[in-house]
């Protein structure tokens, strides 16, 4: 069976308890010895108050005894979750349980799921209107819209198996573009009997692994081990227990006990294989007097296949109940071979397993007074628990441990211990490592808790209507813009990139990530690595050092245009904080979209019949456009939810960071929301001295942070407005929507939406650039002097018929070989050895004629830097060969660096004046993307101190295709070996073969 789907939606059922536990430690006769318990209830009450559906739900605040401002019905994080569906799109629910203590029903009014999955394996499908799911399960249900598509419907999980005051949980199943926070109109399904465990039996037999996905299961097993779940007393607390033996974990952790033989810290002797299943009444209110407390631990043969039995009985409440138990097991996927109801008969009830197609888990129920069997083979080294996934079962003592293979590990890391007897118990052998790296180390800060951050993503093309304009887009695991990478300083971030684009390369740059010490992953094809070929998987590896935000995209080619993007948030360690305070913040990427493919723009770029890009046909805030003017039906669908405006909500009166980032193709944009001032607070990562702004100007390249207050009349929407600055352009503001909760997200505001600044209006965005100066106690002074000063006259040329932009009348063309590898390696026959000038004719060059430049050259030569040598470069813009006689705007972008601003000005740079009227060597604001107006320059610095080899370039995606950028060097010697990873292409094809 071959099912599309349209989106994969995630979802986690909750519940939210308030309990009251009396506790006090007591010393108890432990299973053979003696034990102090962490702690023993003697008396333990569970109120389960809510059901949450992926975090949300609603307790009645009318409850009588509630006081004043613990509830409040109308705040936003408790509004219903809304799970929003196309009509006759079919979706991939993703369903996992992780209530404290409730078994649940999910369903979804006048709907049927097809349950696919269950704990990461596939099951042979079939058809449930309830899904009974229990603490630690998870499943993918299909679920298709085919219901009427003009209302709304419910979405419950209610508790079963226990009788619960608790009410239903609620969601609202969307139709778009009905309003999502639209109640259906009929009352919401009551669900199934709490009571009723047949059609719960039901679901766990006709589970089964899927035709194709079967593994089969050993046909006998060589440890057989009945657990009987049993309530008991213990010196008068009430406990669970396994067998009568009630589990306590050890101060001292299993694995390091038992990897070194620290045979003291918990009981030796091995719990029970079995209970005297003869004389025990599983149907009789427990008594259990005699039990007991340990802290021992089953040692299971390596590679041996192991029977569970887990059998449910009553306990000693006075309804005469027995419970559900939902068991997780750590470490292992298990057979589930059967289920029955009352006493398990060790001789009769195994052959009834199902030993030809059992499903797979990891979590597994036993229902009440009933059993469930289930086999697994002890072939993962380590010491695994295995227990009840109700959190105060647990708690009170209902698991096991299992230990097998333990001798075939390594040496585990220090890092988990300091509890128990570990506490300095490495000490005397690490003692003189520690003691020389601590001379090696004194002046390196050592980062705190950093945390390695993982990512698994495939980028590969799908069609996309992010303007509802239906085109091929470059996506990340399905989404354009990508996932947003969170982090916190000295964090390690691993990508591993598969690319599946089939006929096309790629690489991601990591941008404003300075890559310390890891230059080969800047994500730079032909400067630091060979591109990803389709097919291939890379692993990019990296320490973000600094906080701030930045950005990540594709560095290939014309791939950024097709929204290969993201962005990166980088957080300041726990215990320190922002110059600034906010509630709450978001990200927000600003783009702009064509509806070309980039092989269309590409190959127009590279004709000697040279055809232009154009300007975009849409600006996208956050992925989210709409362009629909006079297309035909089949080519637009203006009610598809991928083009609605992008909704920034906010609740009225609190305080926003925006995190804002371009990574615009050709457009420079301003950016504002109707009616609100923002306040600028970080540039590419720094702290900037606050202002106010309007309008925010923003070039390709950079990233901002603004706090913004929601303080404007709360009963409407307002417009959250993009637009084209710096150049005459057709394209239509790009528009979203400021939501102030809880007007809904889609109601457009009542007014016209600002129309910006003018276009060709350079005084306000050269003010918000001499504005922006490093903030009060974060100041790093740049250097006073420089030892080398570069002059770059950005110009647009000729070379044998095709029109090129170049850097003093030389355009650039990356190598096929990359710099990074040819550099190190000496392979100087790959690149041209002739350094690129250091400057223009600037006495005889008129920077407002119209550009000839017919003498210009391609070159593939970089600058060669001297190691921790200060650098001036000065970006000077000039007039173009357009024949309406005009100067662009250029974002200048540097690689693994950040720069120093010192100044801004309009017409020809004077080398001689200039510096000492608009250097600003105070408090410049450090970044490492500056704009260059028309027929104006910029001057920035910086130290050539981080060894690599690092591009420099106009971040206008056609301007650097074309040849406008530079290649610096420096301290190439210092670098180790680089990965071979980054190998094969050019002369390393095979370079690297043994």
């Amino acid at each position: 069976m071959v099912v599309r789907l349209f989106g994969a939606l995630d979802l986690r059922l909750d519940d939210f308890e308030e309990r009251l536990v009396k506790t006090r430690p007591r010393r108890v006769v432990a299973h053979r010895g003696e034990q102090t318990p962490r702690q023993l209830s003697r008396d333990a009450t569970a109120v389960t108050n809510s059901l949450l559906i992926h975090g949300k739900g609603k307790f009645d605040c009318s409850t009588p005894g509630l006081k004043a401002g613990l509830c409040n019905a109308t705040n936003p994080e408790c509004s219903p979750y809304v799970i929003t569906v196309v009509p006759g799109k079919t979706y991939r629910l993703r369903i996992g349980s992780l209530t404290s203590l409730a078994a649940l029903s999910f369903e979804i009014e006048g709907h049927t799921m097809t349950v696919v999955e269950a704990d990461g394996h596939n099951v042979e499908l079939f058809v449930v209107k309830n899904l009974f799911i229990y603490s630690g399960e998870t499943y993918s249900v299909l679920i298709k819209a085919d219901q009427a598509p003009t209302r709304n419907y419910w979405a419950v999980s209610k508790v079963v198996s226990r009788n619960s005051t608790t009410p239903n949980g609620l969601a609202i199943f969307n139709y778009y573009p009905n309003h999502p926070r639209r109640s259906p109109p009929t009352v919401p399904p009551v669900g199934p009997a709490w009571n009723d465990v047949a059609p719960r039996l039901a679901q766990g037999e006709v589970m089964k692994a899927r035709q194709g996905y079967i593994l089969p299961p050993p046909q006998t097993s060589d440890h057989i081990i009945v657990m009987l779940n049993t309530q008991n007393r213990i010196n008068d607390y009430t406990r669970w227990s396994v067998n009568n033996v009630s589990y306590n974990l050890p101060d001292t952790p299993y694995l390091i006990a038992m990897k070194d033989r620290l045979n003291h810290v918990f009981d030796q002797t091995p719990p029970p294989d079995g209970y005297d299943s003869q004389n025990y009444d599983i149907f009789s209110i427990a008594k259990n007097t005699n039990a007991t407390t340990s802290s021992s631990i089953y040692k299971l043969q390596f590679n041996s296949t192991v029977d569970i039995i887990l059998q449910n009985a009553n306990t000693m409440n006075d309804n005469n109940t027995s419970e559900t138990h939902p068991w997780h097991l750590h470490g292992h996927d298990f057979w589930v071979m059967g289920y029955g109801q009352g006493k398990f008969d060790i001789n009769s009830d195994p052959k009834k397993y199902n030993l030809v197609d059992p499903i797979m888990k990891n979590t597994v129920s036993i229902q009440p007074y009933g059993w469930t069997a289930l086999r697994f083979v002890a072939d993962n080294p380590g010491v695994w628990a295995f227990h009840c996934h109700i959190e105060a079962h647990f708690y009170l003592g209902m698991g096991v441990v299992f230990e097998e293979g333990v001798e075939m590990l390594g040496r585990y890391p220090t890092s988990i211990t300091g509890c128990g007897d570990t506490k300095g118990y490495h000490m005397d052998r690490e003692l003189i490592m520690a003691l020389f790296l601590s001379l090696s180390l004194l002046s390196v800060p050592f980062p705190a808790e950093a945390r390695i951050r993982h990512f698994k993503w495939e980028v590969k093309y799908e069609y996309k209507s992010q303007d509802c304009y239906k085109k091929l887009a470059i996506t990340i695991n399905g989404k354009t813009p990508g996932p947003t990478i969170e982090a916190r300083v000295n964090d390690t971030v691993v990508v591993e990139l598969k690319n599946s684009l089939l006929t096309e390369n790629v690489v991601i740059h990591w941008h404003g990530i300075r890559q310390k010490g890891t230059p080969w992953f800047d994500g730079t094809a032909g400067v630091t690595q060979c591109p990803i070929v389709p097919g291939d998987t890379f692993v990019y590896k990296f320490v973000v050092d600094r906080p701030g935000t930045y950005l990540y995209h594709a560095h290939y080619g014309l791939q950024r245009e097709a929204g290969l993007n993201g962005m990166i948030c980088v957080s300041l360690p726990p215990g320190e904080s922002e110059p600034y305070t906010y509630d709450h913040d978001r990200s927000i990427i600003l783009t702009d979209w064509y509806h070309k493919s980039t092989y269309e723009l590409a190959t127009g770029l590279s004709s000697l019949d040279f055809d232009w890009v154009g300007e975009p046909q849409s600006l996208l805030i956050h992925g989210k456009g709409r362009f629909c003017s006079g297309l035909k039906s089949d080519l637009c669908d203006a009610i598809n939810s991928e083009c609605s405006p992008y909704v920034i909500t906010v609740v009225p009166r609190k305080t926003y960071r925006l995190r804002i980032g371009s990574l615009t193709s050709l457009a420079a944009l301003s950016f504002e929301i109707e009616g609100h001032n923002m306040t600028v607070v970080e540039a590419d990562g720094h702290n900037v001295e606050p202002f106010v702004v309007k309008n925010l100007f923003i070039y390709s390249g950079e990233t901002y942070s603004v706090l913004i207050k929601a303080d404007q009349a709360p009963t409407r929407n307002y417009w959250a407005v993009s637009k084209v600055v710096s150049r005459k352009s057709t394209t239509p503001n790009g528009l979203a929507i400021f939501n102030y909760y809880p007007n809904h997200p889609r109601r457009s505001p009542p007014t016209v939406p600002p129309i910006g600044p003018a276009w060709d209006d350079v005084v306000p965005r050269l003010a918000q650039g001499e504005a922006m100066k490093a903030r009060q106690g974060y100041i790093l002074p740049p250097p006073q002097t420089s030892d080398r000063v570069i002059v770059m006259l950005n110009t647009q040329n000729k070379i044998n018929g095709y029109t090129r932009w170049s850097v003093n009348n030389v355009s650039y063309n990356l190598p096929h070989t990359p710099y990074l590898i040819a550099v190190k390696d000496r392979m100087n026959h790959v690149f041209d050895q002739t350094p690129p000038p250091d400057g223009y004719d600037s006495q005889n060059y008129d920077i407002f004629s119209k550009a000839e430049n017919s003498n210009a050259t391609a070159s593939s030569s970089i600058y060669k830097l001297q190691f921790n040598s200060t650098v001036d470069i000065i970006l000077q813009n000039a007039n173009t060969m357009n024949i309406d006689n005009n100067s662009e705007t250029h974002p200048w972008h540097l690689h693994g660096h950040d720069f120093w601003v010192l100044g801004y000005g309009k017409g020809k740079f004077d080398i001689n004046s200039d510096p000492k009227k608009y250097y600003n060597l105070v408090n410049p604001i450090m970044k490492n993307t500056v704009s260059v107006q028309p027929y104006g320059w910029t001057a920035l610095r910086f130290v050539a101190d981080n060894p690599g080899v690092w591009a420099f370039h106009c971040h206008i995606e056609a301007h650097f295709y074309l040849g406008m950028g530079v290649v610096f060097e420096e301290g190439m010697e210092m670098l180790g070996r680089y990965p071979t990873s980054i190998t094969g292409c050019g002369d390393t094809k095979g370079y690297r073969m043994p």
